[in-house]
């Protein structure tokens, strides 16, 4: 049984994120079956999840608990996501950068898999991440951007794949008696975009209220920003 260490930002509630974990989980079941998983999860809501067949959920804030994990593990993959990023903070790009450099200092295969790359602005990181991805087995991106971004950094474009986003690529079959149309809303409130809130409610409220489904994405972020727009009109939740 391979056993593998699955990295990336699940645990916090983020719909998106949580559907490229099974979506990985998918994958590399296809590939190596059978196959024994180590997540690293957010430790609040590992109970939550707790169970599921041939996976091990860790903290992903344990040192002690990631170090063992990648001992043990034949392979690291990095499933899915925009994990190296400085845009907000270098913060999380420096926790990844680490894992990704303890894995390599114990000569571990790394994978990206379906990675998403927005330009490293900050030089030294940029620098640094450039040198350290050449021991990464291979990488699969997920839009050309990312594909550019990678390019320039001279890793080797045979090991390189432009692929697709893995939350566009899980197969769901759902069976509904009664089938109608709806129109998902996904609505959240950022520090940097005013958005008119009585201008989408106008438009809103063109559409039977029975049709209109939000979509709470990322709890409680989502739910909070429902509670300050379903005021200004009259459909609900």
């Amino acid at each position: 049984m391979k056993n593998y260490l699955i990295v990336g930002y699940y645990g916090y509630e983020n719909a998106g994120d949580e559907l490229l974990l099974e979506r990985t989980l998918e994958l590399l079941t296809e590939l190596e079956e059978p196959a024994f998983f180590h997540v690293l999860y957010n430790k609040r809501n590992i109970k939550k999840i707790e169970g599921k067949p041939n996976c091990k959920f860790i903290n992903r804030w344990s040192f002690m608990a990631i170090s063992q994990a990648i001992k043990k593990s034949d392979a690291i993959v990095f499933g899915g996501g925009g994990l190296f990023q400085d845009t907000t903070s270098a913060k999380s790009f420096l926790y990844y950068l680490g894992i990704l450099t303890f894995a390599l200092v114990l000569k571990k295969p790394v994978y990206f898999l379906a990675q998403g790359f927005s330009p490293i602005k900050r030089v030294g990181l940029r620098l640094i991440f450039g040198l350290f991805i050449k021991g990464v087995k291979k990488i699969s991106v997920r839009d050309e951007v990312s594909f550019k971004t990678i390019k320039k950094l001279r890793y080797p474009l045979k090991k390189l794949t432009l692929a697709t986003d893995l939350a566009f690529n899980h197969e769901q079959i759902i069976h509904n008696k009664e089938p109608r149309e709806f129109i998902g809303i996904s609505y959240r409130m950022f520090n940097d975009l005013s958005l008119n809130k009585e201008v989408l409610a106008q438009f809103l409220n063109q559409f039977d209220k029975k049709n209109l489904v939000f979509l709470n994405l990322h709890t409680p972020f989502d739910y909070e920003a429902f509670r300050d727009l379903l005021p200004l009109k009259s459909i609900a939740q």
